[in-house]
């Protein structure tokens, strides 16, 4: 899924960047620099890395291909300055980045290897010392108590994301497993970005078991000591799952002029699919989606698109630059969707992550896929890869 970031989607993505380029600035020609110098260097140069290259940002193909033979290389670097510089504070951060990479997902480092046998030992010596990395930073005494949130943080989305995978494939997922986890890492670190992860806990908990979500939630809600940020995510989840408890009303003018009114669909089953042409997954989930309209189409099954597309709208844009920047973003989804014979219709504002139907149902990443029975409600939140299909046969009673 992708979250609420801009199209790399991942800061990672221009860290990548930024140390590759510095690879060789580290060691000056008149001896190693001072970590000061180096670690000012990688921060101008990341700073000045605020977006790829425009002709590939709506490509996520070609987007991969920038940034995957690089990433290895920076991997390496980040180990480099780890070893070098283990005194100065700021290495914490580096060494996190290297050791979680090569102890969770060494295959793209193994990988580079191969294609870079110079690089063959370095490779070696990292994948042996990552995981002692991690350790040193979970119980190492001098950590700065926000590498260790981070970590924390990232083990909770991995098993997160584990279950997640698991209900996409059709089996019920594990969610108290999560749920302890995430307890348990509030104990220990408070601030390890838990607002986004309970999010999608409750929206994994409510696909299977809407009284447990709702449950959950109301506890994030209620309980005063928790952050606001934490307290306001759930009472708009709450309030989202009461408007979702009813036939869904939705009624719109589609980008290419269509009328779409849900009410008029009863008797159907709908698939509403918020996505964006700039999604990775959503674009990846495309084909999936094509095939089941053409084989349940004509049988009562219907999609409308809520389309998250970037209209870069501006506070102090004037009408008319609204007006050009809106038909530019309008004319990627109209072409996008022509090319890739995406029949049904699609809702379009420009308005990126505020977009008015998406925020009505708290969608904070996508794909995010709402599928309605012939009464207009909704009995899935999570209809996508196999499960769309099979939830469709279900419904559709074949």
């Amino acid at each position: 899924m992708i979250a609420l970031f801009p199209p790399m989607k991942s800061y990672l993505f221009l860290l990548v960047l930024s140390l590759l380029w510095l690879g060789n600035s580290v060691h000056a020609a008149d001896g190693p620099v001072g970590a000061d110098a180096a670690y000012a260097e990688l921060v101008a140069f990341k700073n000045a890395l605020q977006s790829p290259p425009v002709e590939i940002q709506n490509d996520s193909a070609a987007l991969h291909a920038w940034v995957a033979p690089r990433q290895a290389q920076m991997l390496l670097l980040d180990f480099e300055f780890a070893r070098r510089f283990p005194a100065d504070p700021r290495h914490w951060g580096v060494q996190l980045e290297a050791a979680w990479a090569g102890a969770i997902s060494p295959n793209s480092l193994q990988t580079h290897a191969k294609a870079h046998p110079e690089s063959a030992g370095e490779v070696d010596a990292l994948l042996q010392w990552a995981t002692p990395a991690l350790t040193e930073i979970e119980h190492g005494p001098a950590v700065p108590a926000n590498i260790v949130s981070n970590l924390r943080s990232r083990r909770c989305d991995r098993e997160l994301g584990e279950q997640e995978r698991a209900a996409s494939s059709g089996r019920r997922p594990d969610w108290r497993k999560t749920e302890a986890m995430l307890d348990e890492i509030a104990d220990k670190s408070p601030d390890f970005g838990r607002t986004s992860l309970e999010r999608r806990l409750v929206k994994l908990m409510g696909a299977f078991d809407p009284a447990a979500a709702d449950s959950r939630l109301r506890s994030l809600a209620a309980n005063t000591a928790f952050p606001s940020g934490l307290r306001e995510m759930a009472a708009s989840e709450l309030s989202a799952g009461e408007t979702m408890r009813h036939p869904l009303e939705m009624r719109f003018i589609a980008a290419d002029g269509r009328e779409v009114d849900l009410a008029k669909l009863r008797g159907k089953v709908v698939l509403i699919d918020f996505w964006a042409t700039w999604c990775g997954p959503c674009v990846g989930e495309i084909p999936n989606v094509k095939k089941v309209y053409a084989a349940y189409h004509a049988r009562g099954f219907e999609v409308v698109g809520i389309a998250l597309e970037n209209g870069r709208l501006a506070p102090n844009d004037a009408p008319a630059q609204t007006a050009t920047k809106l038909a530019a973003a309008r004319k990627i989804l109209t072409d996008f969707t022509a090319k890739n014979e995406m029949a049904w219709p699609q809702y379009f504002d420009g308005k990126y992550w505020k977009n008015d139907i998406s925020t009505r149902y708290a969608i904070n990443s996508i794909p995010a896929m709402f599928l309605l029975d012939q009464d207009g409600r909704v009995v899935s939140t999570n209809a996508r890869g196999e499960a769309l299909e099979r939830e469709v046969k279900r419904l559709l009673k074949l």
